[in-house]
């Protein structure tokens, strides 16, 4: 051997060499115990920050590229996994912290994540609006896969720009709602407005769909409606705005159940056993708006309607502008529709907690939302709510006659009037108003307990709204159903 080979100094490992070059990588637990690195990146001259998960693709891809960089070449799986496996280990030596997708509200301000190369963020207070470079954004933000990016927002976009894409054909009550759910979408919040569009085709209901989702845009988004439980809330858990597009049935009793828990203050939850494990547990957790458009009526469970605002299409009699030129204007006008947005949302930082709102709204924290936004979008706090009281009030009236049993309900009320008789008799009267596919439905009640129970507890507030009102003897020999006319609600 020569001096000179001997002299040579003998390299270190190449996951040492690697682990060399992002060892100053800043490290985190996100709150479902999944560990998180902070990646740096040089982009146009910028430090840009990502989020991304220790046990992600994405962070193997990011080792790979720096070691690329360094070497000119690839590096062995083993390598890799090695880095990883202490990037994990340093990460759970540190405080939980909370991760966010899209949006999320921080010391009184909201924040909305542009997606881009640059990792900037929008930061909306009372006073200001600003765009932030990644490394003055105060939040964690992670990127799901398919997560499109925002423009700037053109702060002098107005209502006009956002109602260009409204379909004409609306009345005035239904664009009042559509604006509103357009910004309680966008907003972060402890509850969500159900968004139910329905109408026939070229109705103009899947461009409002994308204009509400302005504030979280998905690139070839899967829609539709999901096989399992799983599939459900894996979507869900990484999206700001839940869509489900062009239904064509009923969504089941699950569904809805599961829309109530997306929607509602405490989000949705779903645990299941990890693959090749014993006892390890795969934790997931959702919470967002979520979107329903479809031709024929899909959501009537009435616990789910409880939360909506749903929009009926008339036909559009007009010329048509197809969905190629219809992407193309709403891609040329989003720096001003987000601009319009941004300046709604600042408005409604300012939501009065102690205005009085009729009793027919549930979704207070929603509506209080809208009516604050109103000074950007175009109407007033009263004529919000003169709308959405409308629109529970048709929603109320539709459930009943739209459930399988209640035309047949209804029909034995007007034939027999006010009545106290057992459940199952009146169950048998309605099998011999009903149509057999009704009477084979998923929804329809297969005893007089389950009828009970479903006008109780499910439809008895959408009975009042069609002149109804139903209690129940629990101390009868037999289940007791009393029906009494009332003014509608």
């Amino acid at each position: 051997m020569s001096a000179a080979t001997e002299q040579q100094e003998v390299k270190a490992p190449a996951h040492q060499r690697l682990l060399d070059l992002v060892i100053g990588l800043e490290t985190f637990v996100a709150q479902d115990g999944a560990g998180y690195v902070v990646a740096m990146r040089t982009i146009d001259g910028k430090q840009v920050r990502e989020c991304l998960p220790v046990r992600s693709t994405e962070f193997l891809r990011y080792l790979n590229h720096r070691w690329f960089e360094s070497e000119a070449t690839t590096i062995d799986r083993r390598a890799l996994d090695r880095v990883r496996d202490t990037f994990d280990a340093m990460a759970h030596g540190k405080g939980r912290e909370d991760v966010h997708i899209r949006s999320t509200m921080h010391n009184g301000r909201i924040y909305i994540d542009l997606a881009d190369k640059l990792g900037r963020a929008i930061e909306i207070s009372e006073a200001t609006i600003r765009v932030l470079d990644s490394s003055f954004v105060p939040v964690r933000f992670v990127r799901p896969k398919g997560m499109s990016p925002l423009p700037e927002p053109d702060l002098t976009g107005s209502v006009e720009d956002v109602e260009r894409f409204i379909p004409p054909t609306l009345t005035r009550n239904q664009r009042i709602l559509i604006k509103a759910a357009f910004v309680a979408a966008a907003y972060p919040s402890d509850s969500y407005y159900l968004i139910v569009l329905e109408g026939g085709e070229g109705s103009g209901k899947s461009t409002v769909l994308v204009l509400i989702s302005t504030v979280d845009p998905i690139a070839n988004s899967p829609g539709g409606l999901k096989r399992n439980e799983d599939d459900f809330m894996i979507e869900a858990s990484k999206t700001r705005i839940f869509r489900m597009d062009n239904l064509s049935k009923p969504i089941q009793a699950w569904v809805s159940n599961l829309i109530c828990r997306l929607t509602g203050g405490l989000g949705a939850g779903y645990r299941k056993k990890a693959n090749y494990t014993d006892t390890d547990e795969v934790i997931i957790t959702a919470f967002c708006s979520v979107i329903v458009s479809s031709i024929p009526r899909v959501v009537v469970k009435p616990d789910a309607l409880d939360r909506a605002i749903r929009i009926i299409f008339p036909k559009w009699k007009g010329p048509r502008i197809g969905p190629k030129d219809m992407k193309k204007r709403l891609a040329a006008a989003q720096p001003k529709i987000l601009g319009c947005l941004c300046r709604a949302l600042q408005a409604a930082l300012r939501a009065d907690e102690g205005i009085d709102l009729p009793s027919e709204i549930r979704m207070v924290d929603q509506a209080r939302i809208a009516i604050a936004a109103g000074e950007v979008l175009g109407y007033s706090p009263q004529e919000f709510m003169d709308a959405h009281v409308v629109n529970i009030r048709d929603i109320k009236r539709a459930t009943i006659e739209d459930a399988p049993f209640g035309p047949a309900l209804l029909a034995v009320l007007d034939e027999r009037g006010p009545m106290t008789e057992p459940a199952s008799t009146v169950l048998g009267w309605m099998r011999d108003k009903a149509d057999e596919d009704d009477k084979v439905d998923q929804f329809w009640p297969k005893t007089g307990k389950d009828l009970t129970y479903a006008l109780m507890h499910e439809y008895r507030a959408s009975l009042r709204g069609s002149g109804w009102d139903v209690s129940t003897d629990r101390d009868a020999a037999q289940r007791m159903l009393t029906f009494e006319r009332v003014e509608p609600e």
